[in-house]
């Protein structure tokens, strides 16, 4: 690593424990998270034994902020960048640790969603609400062991609620800027030895112009989004459960499109209409006195898009007026979960699974991939404890892929420190699109291929009362996919890249009813083919969340955020590049219990009503407020 670098990774460092030692900072996502995770292991472990840096979006969050979309949580996550081409219901990929948005793994209850129908299966989070989720964990770092391909920057876990106690309605309204509305529905409890969960919602907004304004844009891109889930567990005898998880997601929004040659800009007729569904159907065999658990499961992927243009494009051809994709994955896996002694925890598993894509110009293709894994987690001693794992995949396209991983961490309990490292090996297989699309695809691409690594430390203070840590972070990915620019014009192995930087993180708790939390990132992102910093990924990111309950009926919170300049495309220019420019904002939000079943809440978002990007051309939203009324009976 050139030295500039890392004297700027440690004077970022060095800054960061500068601020903690005031009384206003302090502690890191450990102190946000519920004390159990299980996306690191595929199995619940405690998180005070896990090394990856993971960051869980709980219940209490979803709650307390009311937002409508995962992605507007995800923001304030550690290591996370949104790029979203402009307002609500427009398309938006998520970068981690400046890893490609197609590094990310994306799974709701255990099922992976990436899309088979995207050029390189990056997930679209436009459709997602916050409709019936419980939580959201956040795994950063190669995590290919446990989860194959895709997951070289980390996976992004969305867990439903769960069924538990005496069943429970819920219900809840909110109207808002941009003739902005949502409502939704739901219950979740216990039936006899059936525990189920269910939820629907509806989201609406006239919206802004998805071309900036300062670009021309003028005229309304709305949206519409519908979820439906559920979830449902019945126990059929002492040692078996049966599970469904059903999800369904339909987007139905109006877009622009900056730079093209075809329509304007500005373009009043475009549609993209999205439909998907998951589901998931397991059994759960508990034997040897909960010793040995075992889940057999079958899930399937169903997702169909389309994009509309018929007015200007059918002018040059009918045939273009409508375009349709569809992308479908099946899967079954067998995972096994051992705890033989005590503070053992060994996974083992199977899967096989495939892909299919096809659109209005090309016949439907596939691809199959087959693995098995193991995954042991262990204590060395009362203070050290180490979590390993190994992978063999066989794809239809290029054969075996061989991945592992190592975590060790240990804890000095005298000074209550944690100190954390990993090591891991990631792949990334060519999508469909990439293998076989007529016009720039090639069936002898081989997969992208990552090292990564990271190393930190957790400190509480004072009673817990402040925590704060960092994490230093480096990933190295040879063999990336890009298109030439010049013949043979298809997907080609061209690339390497370089991603590293710290992520700190901190917060303060001086009592129950105060909090103030946040984080800072610093991110070098660079395509080291072509000597220059990999597009949309800013170098700093900065949060700062402040809660407060001012009494048993209201509490308030304010998020401020902050993303430094970040390269993108200009969309005047075929081949030139620009930077997007820093910004900083700030949302207010608040909850008043009327009732113990009867709660009204307000949001004022953009408070600064700054005019920024998060993706060049595409506006995001000004100064909005929203309020609603949530009920639960």
């Amino acid at each position: 690593m050139p030295a500039n670098r890392f004297s700027t990774l440690l004077l970022s460092s060095a800054c960061l424990s500068a601020l903690i030692a005031f009384p206003v900072f302090a502690a890191d996502d450990a102190a946000m998270i519920p004390e159990i995770v299980v996306t690191p292991n595929r199995a619940p472990v405690p998180l005070s034994k896990v090394a990856s840096s993971v960051t869980v979006i709980d219940r209490q969050d979803i709650e307390r902020q009311n937002k409508a979309t995962v992605t507007e949580l995800l923001r304030q996550v550690p290591g996370v960048t949104i790029a979203n081409n402009g307002a609500p219901g427009q398309t938006s990929t998520v970068f981690m640790r400046g890893t490609n948005s197609n590094h990310v793994l994306v799974m709701i209850d255990g099922m992976v969603v990436n899309d088979p129908s995207q050029p390189g299966n990056a997930f679209d989070f436009a459709n997602i609400s916050m409709n019936n989720i419980e939580r959201v964990e956040v795994l950063r770092g190669p995590q290919s062991t446990l989860y194959g391909s895709q997951a070289i920057g980390g996976v992004i876990n969305i867990i439903t609620r769960q069924g538990v106690g005496k069943p429970r309605s819920n219900a809840y309204a909110e109207y808002g800027s941009y003739n902005t509305y949502r409502t939704g529905a739901g219950s979740n409890g216990e039936i006899g030895n059936t525990s189920y969960s269910f939820g629907v919602s509806q989201f609406h907004t006239s919206g802004i112009s998805s071309l900036d304004s300062r670009l021309g844009g003028q005229e309304r891109d709305a949206s519409d989004i519908y979820n439906l889930s559920l979830n449902v567990a019945s126990k059929l005898s002492d040692i078996f459960t049966a599970k469904t998880n059903l999800r369904y997601n339909r987007t139905n929004s109006e877009f622009d499109t900056p730079g093209s040659f075809v329509r304007p800009a500005d373009d009043p007729d475009p549609i993209n209409d999205s439909r998907q569904f998951n589901g998931r159907i397991a059994g759960e065999l508990t034997l040897l006195d909960g010793k040995w658990t075992q889940e057999l499961g079958v899930s399937a992927l169903d997702l169909n898009r389309s994009q509309i243009t018929e007015y200007y494009d059918a002018s040059f051809n009918t045939y273009f007026g409508r375009q349709n994709y569809q992308g479908t994955r099946q899967t079954i896996d067998w995972v096994h979960r051992l705890r033989p002694w005590d503070n053992h925890l060994i996974t083992l598993g199977t899967e096989a699974w495939q892909e299919d894509f096809k659109t209005d110009m090309l016949a439907k293709v596939n691809v199959g991939n087959k693995a098995v894994f193991a995954d042991h987690q262990f204590n060395i001693t009362d203070n050290a404890f180490m979590n390993y794992g190994l992978r063999l995949d066989d794809h239809q396209a290029f054969g075996r892929q061989f991945t592992w991983k190592v975590a060790p961490g240990y804890l000095i309990k005298e000074t209550s420190t944690r100190l954390k490292a990993t090591y891991g090996t990631g792949f990334k297989a060519p999508s469909l699109s990439q293998l076989y699309d007529p016009s720039s695809g090639n069936a002898l691409l081989n997969p992208e291929r990552s090292k990564g690594w990271d190393a930190g430390f957790e400190q509480n203070l004072w009673g817990d009362k402040v925590t704060f840590g960092a994490t230093y972070f480096r990933n190295d990915i040879d063999q990336l996919i890009s298109f030439a620019s010049a013949p043979p014009y298809r997907a080609l192995n061209l690339g390497k890249a370089r991603t590293e930087g710290v992520e700190s993180t901190f917060a303060y708790r001086p009592n129950i009813d105060w909090t103030l939390s946040g984080s800072y990132v610093y991110t070098l992102s660079q395509d080291r083919a072509a000597s220059q910093e990999l597009l949309r990924r800013p170098k700093h990111q900065a949060n700062l969340v402040a809660t407060y309950n001012y009494s048993e009926q209201l509490d308030v919170g304010a998020n401020a955020r902050y993303s430094s300049n970040r390269r993108d495309i200009d969309i005047n220019s075929p081949y030139g590049r620009l930077d997007v420019k820093s910004f900083t904002t700030l949302d207010l939000y608040g909850n008043y219990r009327i009732n113990p079943n009867l709660t009204a809440y307000g949001r004022l978002e953009n408070l600064l009503d700054k005019d920024y990007e998060e993706v060049y051309g595409y506006g995001m939203l000004g100064r909005t407020a929203y309020a609603g009324i949530k009920a639960q009976f």
